[in-house]
């Protein structure tokens, strides 16, 4: 089947029907990866972009990127997402959620950008305006680049309640965005600037005139991306068609509706390049035809059509058809056999699921309990997550992440600071107190708000004045794997109690899901175990290494209790040891043999991430 291309004789041409627009994508992407290996040219012309776009995903399934002159709309570009993430965060007056996206999109401060949605995800509430809310950040010091472009943007004063002249909009939101990303700023300006020649002409508006404005005359202009690409290959739109010659010209999706019925706006056709290429609006299809005849007349030409696209029956072009018979077309040619072949014998078998597998030196060597629970339950997870760092947005101040950290801080504050631990009135003070410094309301919890109190009699009820409670403490140990591999074992315990003896008691806060002890003791939910191995290696630097008790405490508004995993030091001993050796064996895996990251097919565990994995097309 290698050798078909290599015997097509010159001015050949076929024409291929397929089912789907999929299919017909990836037929067009390895005839390319043919005549590339050929050493051909090839040109292919296209009205459809979501086609398109379809071929050079394929295409990147074998890192051939390809020259697509029939490029995207700036918006669509890296540099165009960046300013109009950047006008709408000016539109919302500087909105946290807004900045961070905006700083997120730029690869310099993506990473910086991650660790500060973290952090205000940590905090009980968040400012609206970004530069109140990044002074809780600020008071770290933990990046001074990002702290100083913060500083000049806001020296910069931009305001949009006020009506000013185009220029004078342009030049403000230019300068906010050469602060964050010269790269955009400068692409911004070089598209804009044939309108700033004549921007005198325009009368003033407000902000919002100016948005519509740079949308309709800016964002939607058409670029062409400088990305590497494989030479002697290009996508080209019907305009820059009939300058080009190839070895090969392929005519992708040949139907009616695309080439000559569709009212859909053609930014690479539109009326304005039309004028200025002197040709009547209503001479286009004229145009159209007169192109596709000169390709027609080329060495090798490859026809291709979707019979449905997107559920709809597509109608063929009937034009094409007409002049394809007259310059013998060959519908089952040596080309359209190769395809056909394809469409047979290559159906099944032309995806197959890659599982992950980095280098060891990408690998993390320092990991939180909550990394270990991903690498036991869901490797490609972790994968995504700690390698890849890609991370769902949620909203800052959805109730479901202020709630846990709103009980964690009072019971914090509780129990570091209050006189009285058997006073139910001191914790509601403390609650009230934590409150208002957080600038949350009740309603911002929902109904759990309201079985508070319940919750707060529960806590009191079991706390024993005795013993001496530390809150909120990070520790850790290193774990010697083998010879070669150390790995740092991380995390965070919600409280130890030190009782008389100075045995340790540690508690894990659960206001969600708790995990059972058979699944403790299994390994499958092992952070209780890990924060226990860390206390006995005194990783928390608390001088005492003997642990008694391993607990949970589920906090839900409905069911209050304390759920034991082990109930002295023998079975804390056991389950540790068990715990230890289990650690081993996972770290050992990934770590010094290297394994693949595999994707949990029958687990509902992280649904985002196992969208991003694409299980459901992995087990058709």
């Amino acid at each position: 089947m290698l050798n078909v291309l290599n015997k097509m004789r010159r001015n050949s041409m076929v024409m291929e029907e397929f089912s789907s627009r999929s299919e017909e994508a990836f037929a067009v992407a390895l005839s390319i990866r043919k005549a590339i290996f050929n050493r051909q040219s090839v040109l292919v012309v296209s009205p459809d972009q979501s086609l398109t776009k379809k071929i050079k995903s394929e295409l990147l399934r074998w890192n051939i990127v390809i020259d697509d002159s029939i490029s995207c709309q700036f918006s669509k570009s890296s540099n165009g997402l960046f300013i109009e993430l950047l006008i709408e965060a000016l539109k919302k007056q500087y909105e946290t959620t807004a900045i961070i996206n905006l700083f997120k999109c730029v690869r310099d401060y993506s990473d910086r950008a991650q660790e500060l949605e973290e952090f205000f995800r940590r905090q009980n509430a968040v400012s609206s305006n970004f530069f109140l809310a990044f002074e809780q950040w600020d008071k770290k010091k933990e990046n001074s680049a990002l702290c100083e472009i913060v500083e000049n943007i806001k020296t910069i004063k931009f305001t949009v309640d006020a009506e000013k002249t185009f220029s004078e909009w342009f030049h403000g939101c230019y300068q906010i965005a050469e602060c964050i990303n010269f790269e955009s700023a400068e692409k911004f300006f070089s598209i804009a600037k044939g309108i700033l020649r004549y921007s005198e002409l325009l009368p003033t508006m407000n902000f919002e005139e100016f948005c519509a404005f740079l949308k309709n005359q800016v964002l939607s202009l058409p670029i062409k991306d400088s990305k590497k690409h494989m030479d002697n290959v290009v996508i080209l739109g019907i305009l820059e068609a009939q300058l080009f010659d190839a070895d090969l010209v392929i005519i992708a999706a040949a139907n009616e509706e695309n080439w000559f019925v569709s009212k859909a706006y053609d930014f690479w056709l539109d009326e304005l390049i039309l004028k200025k290429l002197n040709i009547n609006l209503n001479a286009k299809h004229e145009f159209v035809q007169c192109v596709i005849e000169s390709l027609l007349h080329k060495k090798n030409v490859l026809i291709t059509r979707s019979k449905i696209v997107d559920g709809v029956r597509m109608q063929k072009c009937k034009y094409i058809e007409k002049l394809a018979e007259n310059v013998n077309l060959k519908k089952n040619g040596e080309f359209g056999g190769l395809i056909s072949s394809i469409k047979k014998s290559h159906k099944r078998v032309m995806i197959k699921f890659e599982k992950p597998n980095p280098a060891l030196n990408l690998r993390p060597k320092k990991l939180w309990v909550s990394d270990i629970d991903l690498l036991i339950n869901n490797p490609y997870v972790f994968y995504a997550k700690r390698i890849l760092r890609l991370s769902e947005t949620k909203h800052i101040n959805e109730p479901k992440n202020i709630r846990g950290n709103y009980l964690h801080n009072v019971l914090e504050a509780f129990v570091k600071n209050a006189k009285n631990k058997n006073d139910i009135e001191e914790l509601n003070y403390f609650g009230q107190e934590v409150l208002r410094n957080s600038l949350l309301k009740p309603n911002d919890f929902g109904l759990w708000f309201f079985k508070i109190n319940k919750i707060f009699s529960f806590i009191v009820k079991n706390l024993n004045p005795k013993y001496r409670y530390i809150t909120e403490i990070t520790g850790s140990f290193f774990l010697e794997v083998s010879d070669n591999c150390r790995v740092q074992i991380c995390c965070r315990a919600d409280r130890i109690d030190v009782n008389q003896n100075d045995f340790l008691s540690i508690i894990d806060y659960k206001t969600g899901l708790v995990p059972t002890k058979s699944q403790v003791n299994s390994g499958l939910k092992i952070q209780l175990p890990v924060e226990g191995i860390i206390a006995q290696k005194d990783g928390f630097n608390l001088g005492k290494t003997r642990v008694e008790q391993l607990c949970f405490w589920y906090l839900n508004g409905i069911d209050k209790r304390c759920i034991a995993i082990s109930n002295n030091e023998e079975e804390t001993n056991a389950l540790c040891k068990n715990i230890y050796e289990k650690l081993i064996d996972i770290i050992k895996k990934y770590n010094v043999l290297g394994d693949a990251y595999e994707v949990n097919t029958s687990s509902s565990y992280d649904e985002s991430y196992m969208h991003l994995a694409r299980v459901k097309e992995w087990c058709q």
